[in-house]
């Protein structure tokens, strides 16, 4: 229930290196072609239809935000935490369960083993309930490479826009604000597709690593929403294009707090807002100031500044490059992977008599550094601040990254069986691997699925006859 040291691992990799290994002998060295042939082919359609159930537990795990009682972002975050993907592949593999749910044809073939993951994948970046049937019977009888040629010539069909249309949208651009009666500022835009998906992208993309702070409530709150995160995204894309301009080395944007001092070492009430009068909350003046520089001001009894410090730099440079070696510039907390906009938390707040030594400190993303302090998370330090346990708003530890345990190879074969499904060494259909006339394809799903105007130029008339989609 910490998170293990890299070097651990390496020096276990040097022990009893003289010791000799007693694999055994594996059965398929002495079988014969044919029938080696046919396990491979009948263990890729098993594959196939384990991997369509797997992904239809992903998206349950999905639907039902699992992975937010363990403080993770996103379901892609928990399965690179739990399953040992790549952020990568995990995320592919969201979005195909996640778009398996709306395409139930595609959904049961893949199910019965017919279709391998490359297929399914590739189908469910353009198919639509009323394009399916048809681009799965291509799918069955095309191979992967020839799949994936048909799938990105028909997304350029789809996608195409007339120009006096783009033209409108674009001249119906628009960006408003205004500040709502509690300070909270509101705002609408319309964007041109194009325009608003790099909007789209880069909110994604800070939603995914994740970056900015989840704004989950305290013990018992509610969390965050996709609404509420997508929020947090905007303002880090904001300030990673602001920060652009003004950063200078470790420092972030000026934010001014001001906060009385017994507020914020022992919570009593009094002043914590910032410099335009809006009021936070004492543990975000925490949280910012772990990683912040301070300035003291000493008032008198009406309130006027009689005295102000030197400004006190939060963590010594030397301190911080030793805490960015130590943690390598990434959050410590388990199954986060953000190497960028991480920031230095206190374990012990200076607030709280803290210091700045490298046994108090940890490497935290924007994300988990608010849970920490608003969210209601904790972290404990242990062997001199080389590994961390971190426990959920309710005191349970969160424990380290997954162990893939021994599978027995009849186990995918079993479970398989009794969900009905039997797949042999014919099931998966590879495809035919006939020459594809890319264009013939095209256009017959274009005549029946888009208006005459997009269908692309160079294809056959519809007054020529066609030759009909390859069947099995």
């Amino acid at each position: 229930q910490s998170v293990s040291h890299p070097r651990s691992t390496v020096e276990r990799m040097f022990c009893d290196t003289d010791t000799p290994s007693s694999a055994p002998v594996d059965p398929s060295a002495t079988m014969p072609l044919d029938q080696l042939e046919r396990e491979i082919c009948e263990w890729a359609a098993q594959l196939a239809a384990g991997e369509a159930r797997w992904l239809a537990l992903i998206a349950e795990l999905d639907r039902r935000k699992g992975y937010e009682r363990w403080g993770l972002a996103s379901c892609a975050h928990w399965l690179s935490w739990k399953c040992g993907l790549a952020p990568g592949a995990a995320r592919e593999r969201v979005r195909v369960a996640r778009a398996l749910e709306e395409l139930p044809a595609i959904d049961a073939t893949f199910r019965r083993g017919e279709l391998s993951y490359s297929k399914v994948r590739a189908l469910t970046r353009v198919a639509t309930p009323a394009t399916e049937h048809d681009l799965l019977e291509l799918a069955v009888n095309a191979t992967a490479h020839q799949l994936e040629l048909i799938v990105r010539a028909w997304r350029r069909c789809v996608d195409a826009d007339d120009a006096a249309r783009a033209r409108a949208v674009h001249a119906g651009r628009s960006l408003t604000w205004y500040h709502d009666d509690d300070g909270s500022m509101v705002g609408q835009f319309r964007l041109p597709p194009e325009e608003g998906s790099i909007l789209v992208h880069a909110v994604e993309a800070r939603m995914e690593r994740p970056h900015p702070g989840d704004d989950a409530g305290a013990e018992g709150g509610p969390p965050a929403s996709a609404a509420q995160r997508r929020a947090d995204a905007l303002v880090e894309a904001a300030d990673a294009s602001l920060g652009a301009r003004t950063r200078v080395g470790d420092e972030r944007t000026m934010t001014v707090i001001e906060v009385d001092l017994d507020t914020m070492t022992n919570g009593e009430p009094g002043r914590c807002q910032l410099r335009d009068g809006n009021a936070i909350a004492v543990e975000t003046a925490r949280r910012l100031a772990c990683d912040s520089s301070t300035v003291v001001l000493e008032r008198d009894a009406t309130g006027s500044v009689v005295s102000v410090g030197n400004p006190t730099k939060s963590i010594p440079r030397g301190v911080r490059r030793a805490l960015r070696r130590r943690d390598q510039n990434r959050c410590v907390f388990p199954g986060c992977t953000t190497s960028r906009w991480v920031e230095a938390h206190h374990i012990v707040h200076r607030a709280h008599g803290g210091s700045h030594e490298l046994h108090n400190l940890a490497t935290l993303c924007r994300r988990h550094h608010h849970l920490v302090h608003e969210g209601g998370f904790s972290i404990e330090t242990h062997d001199g601040g080389r590994t961390f346990r971190f426990r959920r708003p309710d005191g349970s530890a969160i424990p380290d990254a997954g162990v893939l345990g021994p599978a027995e190879p009849d186990d995918v074969r079993g479970r398989n069986q009794a969900a009905g499904t039997v797949p042999s060494a014919l099931t998966l259909q590879g495809g035919i691997g006939e020459r594809l006339d890319l264009e013939l394809t095209i256009w017959a799903l274009g005549t029946k699925h888009l208006r005459p105007s997009d269908v692309p130029a160079g294809t056959p008339p519809p007054g020529e006859p066609a030759q009909p989609l390859p069947s099995s």
